[in-house]
């Protein structure tokens, strides 16, 4: 019988680790991906686009506090709303490991298309 975390197909099961390693090698591939040209953009574009990053961070995390405070949500939820929101599937499950809550993945999942699309018209509509 696998254990609680491990993960099994055709009756093998993999250990804890693989996961950790595969997640660190993922992000390292990224990086290789994205490094050369992050210099020169963030030289031309940085300010602009890090200020709009912090508004937009600001806007999701205000929304995911006003909903809890409105819908009365708990800790759990209103962390779902604002991984969703902000598209960050790490934040789901540090949010799932720290308040070890079930309802954090459904919200989760309601609010992570608006996030993308959200997101999505920001960087379009931002230059102009």
């Amino acid at each position: 019988m696998a254990t609680p975390g491990a993960y099994k197909h055709f009756g093998y099961t993999l250990p804890q680790g693989v996961q950790t390693i595969g997640l660190a090698l993922f992000i390292y591939a990224v990086g290789l991906q994205a490094g050369p040209g992050f210099v020169s953009s963030f030289r031309r574009h940085g300010l602009p686009m890090a200020l709009g990053v912090i508004a937009m961070v600001t806007a999701g995390a205000a929304t995911a506090y006003l909903c809890c405070r409105v819908f009365g949500f708990d800790a759990g939820t209103g962390a779902g709303l604002l991984a969703g929101g902000m598209t960050s599937t790490p934040a789901l499950a540090a949010a799932v490991e720290l308040v070890g809550h079930h309802r954090a993945p459904a919200a989760f999942g309601v609010t992570y298309g608006f996030g993308m699309l959200g997101g999505a018209l920001f960087v379009k509509l931002l230059p102009r």
